[in-house]
């Protein structure tokens, strides 16, 4: 008996082009319903609801930092495509990096703030630093955790070390990412602490010496703070007066955990500029992902956590120009950006290329 129904993957016109989107598809199926299965079958099987890691923010690295100027102003409101990027709200980080118009920027000897908004809070929680677009060893001489005050400023009494293996510094091989010991934060009460919802971490880092090749996503949309070069360790400092300078990407951090019940939901929103908020308000946390974990906690409550693995420009197959801020394609950063995320459950894929 003949039927009309097409061969799953059987070549059409455009050939190899239908064939990527037939797999993109497919494997985007595989991972939202196997993953949803694996979820459910979790809770079945712990009714005793124990504890595990669960990813409560997270980031994709996307490339190492090149310098590029600030668009003037009078150009970027030209109306061309090149104009609108993420360089267009980029302060020039030639001052933090004076070297960035000689020998190549890194940081040298100077502190980073990143901010990030927890999905999840919780009392316990560790940080993940990647050094994988790094060339050579990165050291820091001091982690802290707080919560942000406002600006580069975190509420006094907030200030919590970060330690790895025990030690207060941690060296990160180049190629290479890092989980910070478990950090316990006396200050949040739990999940559901009134006082925290909705607010900040700021997260701050010392480098030692030269950092080298800075791993970085590009278009945090979010304003973190970096101290002057060759100023120092000012990771336990509650004003922010020592961070001079400010940018709109996050350098070397890439994901946050925290512990919660192990039948908690995960979602990765994973994609492209769309997913990655590319036009959406700075600081306004209004990307399409910040909107739909609003209405999953309206719901739900603590028990799911959404967060955004996507990059801006990024492609499901290679890049055309190499350590481009579009990041690795998507199929080769699948493992590392998705599928390695503490507790994941869900994906939702959204990528056109």
């Amino acid at each position: 008996m003949k039927t009309n129904c097409p061969v799953p993957f059987a070549p059409r016109r455009g050939g190899r082009r239908y064939f990527l989107k037939s797999a993109a598809a497919a494997m985007f199926a595989v991972l939202t319903l196997g993953s949803a299965w694996a979820a459910l079958a979790d809770r079945d099987d712990d009714r005793g609801h124990g504890q595990q890691w669960v990813a409560s923010w997270a980031t994709a690295p996307a490339a190492y930092f090149v310098y590029a100027a600030p668009v003037p102003q009078n150009q970027a409101l030209a109306p061309s495509p090149t104009r609108f990027t993420t360089a267009n709200i980029q302060p020039d980080l030639a001052f933090p990096f004076p070297n960035a118009t000689t020998t190549g920027a890194t940081a040298v000897s100077q502190t980073f703030r990143s901010i990030v908004k927890p999905d999840l809070w919780g009392d316990t929680m560790r940080v993940r630093f990647s050094n994988v677009f790094g060339n050579v060893p990165l050291t820091f001489n001091s982690v802290t955790i707080g919560l942000q005050e406002y600006a580069g400023n975190v509420v006094h009494g907030t200030v919590t070390p970060v330690k790895f293996g025990g030690s207060h510094s941690v060296t990160i091989p180049a190629g290479k990412e890092m989980w910070s010991d478990a950090v316990h934060l006396t200050w949040v009460r739990d999940a559901d602490d009134p006082l925290i919802q909705g607010r900040n971490l700021a997260i701050s880092y010392s480098v030692r010496g030269d950092s080298g090749h800075m791993t970085f996503h590009s278009g945090a949309n979010t304003t973190s703070y970096i101290t002057g070069n060759g100023t120092g360790d000012h990771t336990y400092d509650e004003d922010g007066f020592a961070y001079e300078y400010t940018t709109a990407s996050w350098f070397f951090i890439d994901a946050l955990d925290v512990m919660a019940s192990s039948d908690t939901v995960v979602v990765c929103a994973f994609g492209d500029s769309i997913t990655d908020g590319t036009h959406t308000t700075f600081n306004g946390y209004d990307r399409w992902s910040n909107v739909l974990s609003r209405r999953l906690h309206n719901a739900y409550g603590n028990k799911v956590s959404v967060v955004n693995e996507a990059i801006g420009g990024n492609r499901v197959i290679n890049p055309v120009v190499a350590n481009a801020t579009s990041g690795p394609a998507a199929v080769d950063r699948l493992d590392r950006d998705v599928l390695g995320l503490s507790g994941l459950t869900h994906v939702i894929w959204l990528e056109g290329i």
